[in-house]
């Protein structure tokens, strides 16, 4: 030790308990203490039990005051490793027989069984405080990814602590911790270093840890030594460590390395360390560049605000040195955009417009050099406030020494290192008149106004789409306090909304868009109190984009600058127009074909195997066409269908049976939406289209352009069909009659008319409003139906022929309706002017066929002529009758035969009667 003091470890005696020996070697033989110290190693009186290893590493210092105390370690005391340090007694009565016993002053004990805690100990001032702090090193702690440790206990008014400061870890496996020394003070600093051993981390590995004042020792190694990267390649290295002794008189203490597997030890020496003193003329803070004058001292002629300064450096060695050798050095200085600087630079350097110079010089020890640069402000910087910050940075340029296998080692002091803290920072200010103290207090205010007409009751902005395809928006702004440097003016908007451009008048502006929602203008820098009658901003935005579930949009606006805020919470001004969606939807609808006829024989479910078993096909098709001026993002048409005749039970006959699922086509005949009806009623006899069957007069027949005439060619509520049918206005006028219902089968009853001849006919009215036919009810949504645009749903059925044959073979005709109306979401917020073309009703015209169709009837005058020819043939016959004697009676002699044969004759007025033989 430092003292002269001999201090040895014995893990061994007494049952690898193990002890210490401590004695004075001082060569003044006089005051020499002769005593042989050693730690107790008696039951009871030992801090350890047997198989402890004690004394397997020793540290001495003086921890607890001006007396020293020896450390050493148990690594396998009570399983996980202990740490007992001692000190020598104060010995009162010199007679006693343990004089020569250290008394134990203090344990430290592990964290993990099987750790080896204690396996190394050193001691060292690693936060310079005076103070010898103690690390422990337990080379064979593990967990995940870790592999050995070093604790760290610093010293606090002379005395350690039982819970440790700090702990390093190395790497798996790799026994780090099994050495530790203390190197002495590597860079001069004040505080001690250590250098702790990890050979199993490859061929071997020695990590440098300097020291530091806050936290005692830096947990990132400033220096990793391995084994590969000596001349010589070396197994364990690290396995023992030794340092703090300067080997080759260089002023810096040197490491020695040992490497078991190799029975080698390797001397790391320690390069000098020089330090460069730097200096910025005329002062590190350059002030009052005015950015509106151009040109400079050095440079007047000039288009560029500029100015100059001059960077000086000096080296200074960190210990004294006869060495006058001349040092390599890289010199750069880096104008903003160095680490922590910003993106861009606002300046260049002399006249290459370069942001980095980068130089090489060649200066000896005490020797200043400075150098002269000449910095441009580049046109157009909005930033002129913030200062430009520069840094300056000196690199000694390395070589690395040459090594033999014989022969001297090269000069140590040829190949130093440069202190880490040869890097200067400093900054150039700019004039402002912002007042004495130099901050500019500024207090932005923004006036926002729609271009837009209010609502009816004044409150607000209205904004009608389709009418309306821009958004004007004008902010006047001023700034009522000091000048605002880099101001700007910020406008969020609706995602739906895109900005245009901007106009102010007089002034140059410049405004972009952030991103999808923000909108941002560099204003005038600075930005100083406006003028009275100064123009406001106009911004325009697209609104044509915008959602149609949005019921309003907000603009919020505010302004800020790189100066101070007088007012810094002050809430953005916001504007609100109200969104105005006019879209007038008309629904049309066509009957194809327009006129059926049904007839032949009558055929029940279970004999339908195809379609065309059932009966004629038949078309319904309606058209929904948006006028505008806005678009409709969805719409639903709910389309009601008679599938069957009107019957109190459940199930009632088939009358226009669902072919197929009703489709949705736009314009181009793409599909622009879907329509949503139960499998169930669709086709739920499954039934089949005939093998080579084809309908092209239904397919293949064109609709009426009735959108572009705004005129529909056969509609059962908006046109007449043709004279036969004008007695049928009542139910176009939606009265309702009552049905009855015959008792043998539930049908329709006819309703009976007289047509334009005079004729009586009959004519069965089944739709859905008269609830004379059961109906279902699905629903059709078509999407993005734009302004002066149309979507045709159409809807495929089969006209049962066996319900008409049946039941209704001698009316005039049946008339089948299905009816359709559009819905509009109100989460839309669409409105309509007009609603009464908002339903639409589609109908079928079905004739019986000419053999079952009913009689003709007979005209009055010709039943009157057969009435009276009748009678006169009646008459005339009865004459004739009469001319014959036919109604002449002959009455027999009542004597014969009695009273009956009396009454017989007189019972047959045909029997000519003789009064005069009677008598």
């Amino acid at each position: 030790l430092e003292d002269d003091t001999l201090l040895l470890g014995s893990p061994g005696p007494y049952t690898w308990r193990g002890t210490i020996f401590t004695q004075d070697t001082n060569d003044d033989l006089i005051e020499r203490d002769h005593v042989v110290y050693m730690a107790p190693v008696e039951d009871g009186v030992s801090p350890v039990e047997k198989y402890s290893y004690l004394g397997m590493s020793v540290s001495g210092a003086n921890f607890f005051g001006k007396e020293a105390s020896f450390a050493s370690g148990a690594p396998r005391a009570h399983g996980t490793g202990q740490v007992v340090i001692f000190s020598k007694r104060v010995i009162d009565d010199w007679t006693r027989t343990d004089v020569d016993i250290l008394n134990y002053t203090l344990l430290l004990s592990g964290e993990q069984f099987g750790s080896s805690f204690g396996y190394e100990v050193c001691s060292a001032d690693v936060n310079g405080d005076g103070l010898p702090d103690l690390l422990v090193g337990a080379p064979f702690y593990f967990s995940r990814d870790v592999g050995g440790a070093v604790y760290l206990y610093l010293n606090k008014n002379h005395n350690l602590p039982q819970q440790y400061n700090l702990k390093l870890t190395g790497k798996p496996e790799s026994q780090f911790g099994i050495a530790i020394a203390n190197t002495g003070d590597l860079n001069k600093d004040g505080c001690e270093d250590v250098a702790i051993g990890s050979p199993y981390e490859g061929n071997g590995v020695v990590y440098i840890h300097m020291g530091d004042r806050k936290n005692g020792i830096k947990t990132k190694p400033d220096q990793i030594i391995k084994a590969e990267s000596l001349p010589v390649v070396m197994r364990t290295f690290g396995y023992s460590l030794s340092g703090g002794i300067d080997l080759d008189a260089n002023g810096y203490p040197d490491l020695l390395v040992g490497a078991y597997e190799n029975s080698s030890v390797a001397l790391i020496r320690t390069k000098p360390i020089i330090d460069i003193k730097t200096s910025i003329r005329p002062s590190n803070t350059i002030i009052n560049i005015d950015p509106t004058i151009q040109g400079c001292e050095k440079d007047p002629n000039s288009n560029h605000t500029c100015f100059h300064f001059q960077a000086c450096c000096i080296i200074k060695s960190l210990v004294r040195s006869t060495h006058n050798n001349i040092h390599e050095l890289n010199y750069v200085v880096e104008a903003e955009t160095f680490p922590g600087g910003r993106k861009y630079s606002r300046v260049f350097f002399d006249s290459d417009k370069t942001i980095i110079v980068n130089k090489t010089i060649h200066l000896g020890k005490d020797e200043e050099h400075c150098r002269e640069h000449i910095v441009y402000l580049k046109n157009n910087t909005r930033d002129i406030q913030t200062p430009i910050k520069f840094q300056v940075t000196y690199k000694i340029v390395h070589i690395q020494p040459q090594y033999s296998s014989s022969g001297e080692l090269p000069n140590i002091d040829n190949y130093p290192v440069l202190n880490a803290t040869a890097t200067t920072a400093f900054s150039a200010n700019f004039l402002n008149d912002c007042g004495l103290d130099g901050v500019c207090v500024s207090d932005l205010v923004v006036d926002p106004i729609l271009q837009l007409p209010k609502t009816e009751d004044g409150k607000a902005y209205a904004l009608t789409l389709g009418q309306e395809e821009e958004i004007k928006l004008s902010v006047s702004m001023d700034n009522l306090g000091e000048s605002a440097y880099e101001a700007q003016l910020f406008v969020q908007h609706h995602a739906s909304l895109h900005y245009i451009a901007a106009n102010i008048t007089g002034k140059h502006m410049i405004c972009t868009s952030v991103n999808k929602t923000t909108v941002a203008c560099l204003l005038e820098n600075p930005f100083k109190k406006q003028a009275d009658g100064t123009p406001p901003i106009t911004i325009r935005f697209d609104a044509r984009a915008l959602e149609d579930n949005e019921p309003s949009v907000v603009f919020s606006i505010w302004a800020n600058s790189t100066s101070k805020e007088k007012n810094p919470l002050t809430k953005p001004k916001q504007v609100e127009a109200l969104v105005i969606k006019n879209a007038e939807l008309l629904i049309k609808g066509a009957a194809r074909p327009e006129q059926v006829f049904y007839g032949g024989e009558m055929k029940g479910e279970s004999a339908m195997t195809h379609f065309d078993d059932i009966g004629t096909r038949v078309i319904h098709t309606y058209q929904v066409f948006n006028e505008g001026p806005w678009r409709v993002s969805s719409l639903q048409v709910v389309i009601s269908w008679p599938h069957q005749v009107a019957s109190e039970n459940a199930q009632g006959k088939w009358l226009l049976y669902p072919e197929d699922v009703p489709t949705v086509d736009g314009e181009g005949d793409q599909s622009n939406g879907e329509c949503f009806i139960s499998e169930s009623e669709i086709n739920p006899l499954k039934l089949t289209t005939r093998p080579g069957t084809l309908e092209p007069y239904l397919e293949n027949l064109e609709m009426d352009p009735f959108l572009s005439t705004g005129k529909l060619s056969v509609s059962s509520n908006e046109k007449e069909r043709n004279d036969t049918y004008k007695s049928t206005i009542e139910y176009k006028k939606g009265i309702e009659n009552k049905i009855r219902r015959r008792r043998e089968s539930e049908i329709v009853k006819a309703e009976a008319y007289t047509d334009k001849d005079g004729q009586r006919k009959h004519v069965v009215n089944m739709n859905c409003q008269k609830k004379t036919a059961k109906c279902i009810q699905f629903q059709c949504v078509i999407y993005r139906l734009g302004r002066m645009q149309a979507t045709t749903i159409t809807v495929k059925a089969r006209l049962w022929n066996s319900t008409l044959v049946e039941d209704y073979p001698r009316v005039s005709h049946v008339n089948i309706a299905s009816t359709a109306f559009i819905h509009i979401p109100e989460h839309y917020n669409i409105h309509q002017n007009k609603h009464h073309d908002d339903t639409a009703t589609v109908e079928t015209v079905a004739y019986p066929d000419l053999k079952i169709s009913e009689p003709s009837e007979v005209p009055l005058w010709v039943i009157i002529v057969s009435i009276i020819v009748g009678l006169i043939v009646l008459v005339l016959l009865i004459i004739a009758l009469w001319k014959l004697g036919f109604f002449k009676r002959s009455r027999p002699d009542p004597t014969l035969s009695g009273n009956l044969e009396k009454n017989n004759h007189e019972a047959s007025p045909f029997i000519v009667r003789d009064r005069n033989s009677i008598r």
